[in-house]
């Protein structure tokens, strides 16, 4: 089995190289695993090798942490891999860090055993999205989850609700820690949305705005969202194609072109800036309160 791992096998380099250093000063590192996740060998190692690191960093840093664990769980949920999960939710805890799992498919939740015991019984949050096409057949979820009468009732209403006039686009989300649960509403800048949308029509728009600006990726982000807020157009996807069909920057607030030195731009970047340090610390205060 650990023959493609020793020196001069096809994966040598995996546990014959020391631990980038460099990742125990980063405060937000995500590893993708889309290349490998179909290699059921390399796969698993992977995974645990990127937890381990987050073991490590959690020993050594002071602050909180958190690590969020979203298909890549699937490597681990295994019989042999339970206790391994156990421990990582147990020893988190005394480091002032939290472990979260992300799924997408409800059948991740009811057909695992090594969920139930092993991450559901150890979670003391858990956050449900828009739940109304599995109404029908929730009552297994309810069980395994552990939710009342009260909280079912209470998922159901998310996104349901006529509640949006006057308010910006936004989606709810259901959120139960411990005893208590509500559903809360999730409103983001217009600067964080861009900064982790996957819609092909958003990402070329973006795309053009950075090569035709030549600048790095988040100046091209305050000054796509810039142009966003004063085009008057409250959807995202309508906006990226309005840039893509213009082909060009828009240059919504001010007709001449972006520079560095440019007065405009420095304040349309302070108040970008502003607007994402609101952001983050609405964020931070949000998270504090649950995970406290």
């Amino acid at each position: 089995m650990l023959q493609n791992f020793y020196r001069g096998g096809k994966y040598d380099k995996i546990l014959n190289e020391n631990v980038d250093s460099t990742l125990f000063d980063e405060t937000f590192i995500v590893f993708e695993v889309d290349a490998i996740k179909e290699n059921k060998q390399l796969f698993p190692i992977v995974t645990l090798i990127i937890m381990d690191v987050f073991l490590q960093k959690m020993r050594l840093k002071k602050n909180r942490k958190c690590l969020v664990i979203e298909e890549a769980w699937k490597a681990i949920a295994s019989p042999l891999m339970a206790e391994y999960i156990k421990y990582l939710y147990k020893t988190a805890r005394k480091f002032w860090a939290s472990v979260g799992v992300v799924t997408q498919e409800i059948q991740d939740i009811i057909g695992s055993p090594i969920v139930k015991e092993a991450i559901i019984n150890n979670s003391d949050v858990v956050m449900l999205l828009d739940q109304s096409k599995f109404r029908e057949r929730f009552d297994e979820i309810k069980a395994i989850l552990g939710l009342t009468d009260v909280d079912c009732k209470k998922i159901f209403t998310v996104n349901r609700l006529d509640n949006k006039e006057g308010r910006s686009f936004f989606r709810e989300v259901f959120i139960r820690r411990g005893s208590t649960s509500g559903v809360y509403g999730v409103e983001e800048p217009h600067e964080c949305y861009m900064t982790y949308t996957t819609e092909r029509a958003e990402k070329e728009a973006l795309k053009l705005y950075k090569h035709e600006l030549k600048c790095r990726h988040q100046e091209a982000i305050e000054r796509y969202c810039r142009d966003w807020d004063a085009s008057g157009i409250g959807k995202s996807l309508a906006f990226a194609q309005k840039v893509n069909e213009a082909g060009k920057v828009l240059n919504l607030r001010d007709n001449s072109p972006m520079t560095k030195s440019s007065g405009t731009d420095g304040v349309a970047r302070g108040e970008s800036q502003t607007r994402l340090g609101r952001s983050r610390k609405h964020v931070e205060r949000w998270l504090g309160s649950i995970y406290d």
